[in-house]
């Protein structure tokens, strides 16, 4: 089955694990080929990068991205995670975008929407964040992080999100995996305005 994916077009190797759902696989491939349409699937690399998918047990993450080893990970009982372990690939393999110039001005004002939303948080959140665990504010507020997560927020407003929400399986907002995606991180983005400048740092960075 690997040998036969359409995501061999986009990755150097492919693994599918035996106990991977293939229809599900299946249906990812299509939503890359919809990241495709509006350059989100950093052409760079396609001949270096593996794509493995695999169930992330020991991790304790839904997909995880490896730069030294040029591997990105996807648990496929929780696909949302490919859109953000794709923005990791693309921010290493172009020097990181996420610690260059042209991204400062879209961490200023990711950080300060994150800053002024945390504070409407429950108190208990507003603990975790403020503590030593590893998904705290130093975590989320990492250039990478932010670069991922806005990624994320530029899919959902490009024609990306127009083209895959014609299939079924397309997860909107107050589906299941669009909140459990959500309530990982402390701010969901809506309100930064330079959305438009992460689209021209992606295709021209």
């Amino acid at each position: 089955e690997a040998l036969e994916s359409d995501f061999n077009r986009w990755f150097a190797f492919v693994e599918i694990d035996e106990d991977c759902d293939l229809e599900k696989v299946k249906e990812l491939a299509r939503e890359y080929e919809a990241l495709s349409s509006v350059g989100l699937t950093g052409e760079d690399g396609k001949d270096v990068v593996q794509i493995r998918f695999r169930k992330l047990h020991r991790h304790h993450a839904a997909g995880l991205y490896f730069p030294t080893i040029y591997c990105l990970c996807v648990d496929i009982r929780d696909p949302g995670s490919l859109v953000h372990e794709n923005m990791h690939k693309i921010d290493f393999l172009r020097g990181k975008l996420s610690e260059q110039v042209g991204f400062s001005e879209i961490r200023r004002l990711y950080e300060g929407a994150v800053r002024k939303q945390m504070k409407a948080l429950p108190e208990e959140r507003q603990k975790v964040l403020k503590g030593s665990s590893k998904y705290n504010l130093k975590y989320f507020l990492k250039p990478t992080e932010i670069f991922a997560r806005c990624g994320n927020k530029f899919s959902d407003t490009s024609a990306y999100t127009r083209f895959y929400s014609n299939y079924p399986w397309y997860q909107p907002k107050g589906s299941v995996s669009y909140n459990t995606i959500k309530a990982k991180y402390p701010v969901a983005a809506e309100n930064i305005e330079s959305i438009k400048a992460m689209e021209k740092l992606i295709k021209e960075g």
